[in-house]
């Protein structure tokens, strides 16, 4: 994400760097959310589970909002929200090549 707003300063202006920068943080927002009411499920009591399904329904709203927010009222440059979006879903490839990398050094005897 860093990076990414980094070439788009150079290259685009802050406009573009702006929206990449507000995007990234909403969809980092976004996933921490997810993963934290999927550990909460996996791992939580069966009474407090309604809470954290409500709460991944809810999401979907939210994050609706928070786009129509960014797009609309503070006009933020749409290939940067783009682009912004789309880090969040580099960077987890990456940690998980990451990821499979280590456990398979761990596993060779």
């Amino acid at each position: 994400m860093i990076a990414g707003t980094l070439v788009a300063v150079a290259l685009s202006g802050a406009d573009v760097a702006l929206a990449i920068l507000a995007a990234g943080v909403v969809s980092c927002l976004d996933l921490l959310l997810i993963g934290h009411a999927s550990r909460r499920l996996a791992a939580g009591p069966v009474r407090g589970r309604f809470f954290y399904v409500a709460a991944l329904a809810a999401k979907f709203p939210v994050l609706i909002a928070a786009v129509y927010v960014l797009v609309v009222p503070l006009a933020m440059d749409p290939l940067g929200l783009t682009l912004g979006f789309s880090t969040l879903v580099i960077a987890i490839l990456y940690a998980a090549v990451g990821q499979n990398r280590a456990e398979r050094q761990g596993a060779t005897p």
